[in-house]
């Protein structure tokens, strides 16, 4: 008898954390499809593509014709016509602070670029970041779902016990 209840009782345990793992590991998938590159600004030449999380945004800039990365100092970056201050990275990328960037309106984008003995100009758009959307329903967010699982199983255990119990 013991043993069947404590059996019954492992069994359960096991399927919640099972469940709450899944529901943390969905919670990633979001944030991953987050760090998408956009397409910030392009000209004949050069085009420069961007990432942005919580508190920076991290651009490169490509040659056109071969993608390769522009690499190189001569660079100025200004966000709404404000120029910033950039960290340049070994990877060829650059990191800006997204403090200049908050609102929900596109930001105006200029990259001043020298290479190959020229400077050149690319302007475009950030668009605004994505407002974080709560998944709707009956269980909620992710997190929220992952406490739904656990008291189901709390329950389900609870159910088992005394079912047992009076079985006898």
């Amino acid at each position: 008898m013991l043993r069947s209840v404590l059996l019954t009782l492992t069994v359960a345990l096991a399927a919640c954390v099972a469940g709450a793992a899944l529901a943390a590991q969905a919670a990633v998938a979001p944030q991953a499809a987050e760090q998408a590159h956009i397409d910030v600004a392009r000209s004949a030449l050069l085009s420069a593509e961007a990432t942005e999380s919580a508190d920076t945004v991290t651009f490169w800039i490509r040659r056109v014709a071969d993608k390769k990365l522009v690499a190189g100092k001569d660079l100025v970056v200004s966000f709404g016509g404000k120029n910033q201050v950039f960290t340049a990275h070994t990877d060829g990328s650059y990191t800006v602070p997204a403090d200049d960037l908050r609102g929900k309106d596109a930001k105006a984008v200029q990259f001043i670029v020298g290479h190959d003995g020229i400077r050149e100009i690319l302007e475009g758009q950030l668009p605004p970041a994505p407002e974080k959307s709560s998944v709707g329903g009956l269980l909620g967010g992710h997190g929220q779902l992952a406490w739904w699982i656990i008291n189901i199983g709390v329950v389900l255990i609870g159910v088992i016990a005394l079912s047992r119990k009076k079985s006898y």
